[in-house]
């Protein structure tokens, strides 16, 4: 729902129950506002139309069959409107197959006459919540265009997070050569990039090298500086004027090749093997690495180049951010807006009890076998987890719970207690005794 219909309604759905028996359209309206809906009646199709017109509608209840127009030119005039509701048709008994069609047109479901109240509910929640679902996927949409690119890899609005995008996007404008720190899958060559793109002044092309591919010192050379005679490459650094070099596993470049590599970035110029004369540099440097081999980086640099560190967290580390890059990673390869599928609180529990040791790439997989309705196959947590003794486990699981929670309801307390049936008092006091902020 969005802010429009929130301030129309007094933050309630608002429901458009649209059936040519007046009896039957009062009848489920009032039921519906029984459990805090907002609701309107319509007794043919033209006049829900024009009532959609002049009142905020989140959601539509509409019988198939209706003199004049039915349910299905209903469903089709509201196609290519802002802000489209969801859509429930209503079949009497044999119109299955024309109601299994609405849904190809766009509808969210069906429900054939007579039908349980209670199923109605059921159905009616699930729209909403899929409502609730684009209406922040439409958000971080807006939010990630509007801000720096950096924002897609923590797009949480907690305190670190705020604080690790202000440092990153400083250290963009600068020239100082940058070190990103990750275990395998924390998006190292992705947060590369999109530090260059975050840069003002950084207008030129990205260009990544690998060290492991570059262990021969000739090669390594001819990739990074070029050769002058034949008409060779122009190598990396020249080919990133202007713009960003980058290079995976460092470590892995032959010595002589990686001091030639700092004293070029360092003295903003290089005379290759084979070149008579030296030329300018005016690439920015951006290294990555696993922890384990960091040691290793500043050992082959020495000191000939100052080198800023730049650690990042695995995603088990991260997980008040998971909902938020799990929802991105879903509307980033879903093939349009209407094929992003629902996120259920039960589905972010079930991704936040998994310690993720593939970290983003891992995920961005589970991502992408969810959108095309495949088995998730999320694996079990380490063995130590499952060594863990009952009361840990215990706590584990409420610590779990709690953050899946609070993810749902935007951090949102008072809801989170409500959707946990538990004063929001005892709320706070578990949060506080398991270190949730």
């Amino acid at each position: 729902m969005n802010l429009h219909n929130k301030i129309m309604t007094g933050g309630k759905t608002s429901i458009l129950i649209v059936d040519d028996e007046p009896d039957v359209a009062k009848a489920t309206a009032d039921w519906l506002a029984l459990h805090n809906y907002a609701t309107h009646t319509a007794n043919a199709a033209a006049e829900a139309l024009s009532l959609a017109d002049d009142y905020p509608i989140d959601i539509v209840i509409s019988d198939l069959r209706m003199p004049g127009h039915d349910g299905r030119w209903l469903l089709k005039s509201f196609e290519g409107r802002d802000v489209a509701p969801g859509f429930i048709m209503l079949t009497g008994h044999g119109d299955v197959p024309a109601a299994v069609e609405t849904m190809q047109l766009g509808a969210e479901d069906f429900l054939e006459k007579p039908y349980e109240p209670d199923h109605l509910l059921s159905v009616v929640r699930r729209v909403e919540e899929k409502n609730r679902m684009r209406t922040e996927l439409d958000r971080l949409r807006k939010q990630l265009v509007a801000q720096s690119p950096l924002r897609r890899f923590f797009p949480g609005d907690g305190e670190q997070n705020v604080a690790i995008v202000q440092q990153l996007s400083r250290l963009a404008q600068l020239d100082t050569p940058l070190l990103l720190v990750g275990e395998r899958g924390t998006s190292r060559a992705e947060l590369a990039k999109a530090i260059h793109h975050a840069s003002d002044e950084r207008t030129g092309a990205t260009v990544t090298l690998r060290g492991a591919l570059l262990a021969d010192e000739v090669t390594a050379m001819l990739a990074l500086f070029g050769g002058n005679r034949f008409a060779d490459a122009k190598g990396a650094i020249r080919d990133t004027e202007n713009g960003t070099l980058i290079i995976a596993d460092p470590e892995k470049l032959p010595r002589q090749v990686l001091q030639m590599l700092a004293s070029a970035i360092r003295e903003r110029q290089v005379q290759p093997p084979g070149f008579d004369t030296p030329f300018a540099v005016n690439s920015r440097l951006v290294l990555w690495t696993r922890p384990e081999k960091e040691k290793a980086v500043h050992s082959a640099f020495g000191e000939q180049l100052s080198i800023t560190r730049v650690p990042l967290a695995p995603l088990r580390e991260r997980l008040d951010d998971l909902p938020a890059l799990f929802a991105i990673l879903i509307a980033k390869h879903a093939p349009s807006e209407d094929d992003i599928p629902t996120i259920t609180p039960t589905l972010i529990n079930s991704l936040l009890e998994h310690n993720w040791p593939g970290n983003m790439r891992e995920l961005e997989q589970v991502a992408i076998a969810y959108v095309a309705g495949l088995d998730l196959s999320i694996g079990d947590r380490a063995q130590e987890e499952h060594d863990l003794d009952l009361r840990a486990k215990v706590h584990q699981f409420e610590s779990q719970l709690i953050r899946a929670t609070l993810a749902w309801t935007g951090g949102n307390q008072s809801q989170a207690a409500k959707m946990l049936k538990i004063p929001r008092r005892t709320l706070g006091e578990r949060m506080k005794r398991l270190g949730i902020s």
